[in-house]
């Protein structure tokens, strides 16, 4: 399985792809993946993009996810990045919460929230962005899944 998820992959890591890119294909590939429209391939993988930067991508039967160590605050170019690239893919996602500030254990973070509604018997997809704030490089950290 974890060739699959290799193999799923290695397009994108050919040209080092951006971390936007990155997670609107995770997105597509997590939601067909979990709604039965294609295989789920399962494990975890690291993807080089570039500037020193590596993205841990996983995917199981219960959600995907993705996490880059390092990351600086943009103010928001990646989150606006990523929900405009979902917007105007060819699901129905909605913003459910953007950027709201919220402080955790790291210290300030942003956090945003898009779905896809009705996917499976009334249960959204979900995807939820945690980007630092402010400060020394962090933790960002996206993660999917089905749920009401």
């Amino acid at each position: 399985m974890i060739v699959s998820l290799l193999a799923t992959l290695a397009v994108l890591t050919q040209s080092e792809p951006d971390a936007a890119a990155l997670t609107v294909d995770l997105s597509q590939r997590c939601l067909a993946a979990m709604t039965g429209e294609g295989a789920p391939p399962a494990g975890s993988t690291l993807v080089d993009l570039g500037d020193g930067l590596e993205a841990l991508v996983m995917i199981t039967a219960s959600g995907c996810s993705l996490e880059i160590e390092g990351w600086r605050d943009d103010s928001g170019a990646f989150a606006t990045e990523v929900r405009d690239r979902l917007l105007a893919d060819g699901y129905r996602w909605q913003v459910a919460q953007w950027r709201e500030r919220k402080v955790n254990e790291s210290g300030p973070t942003r956090w945003t929230a898009m779905v896809v509604p009705d996917v499976r018997r009334h249960s959204a997809f979900w995807m939820q962005i945690i980007e630092p704030e402010q400060g020394a490089p962090q933790r960002l950290s996206v993660s999917f899944g089905i749920g009401p």
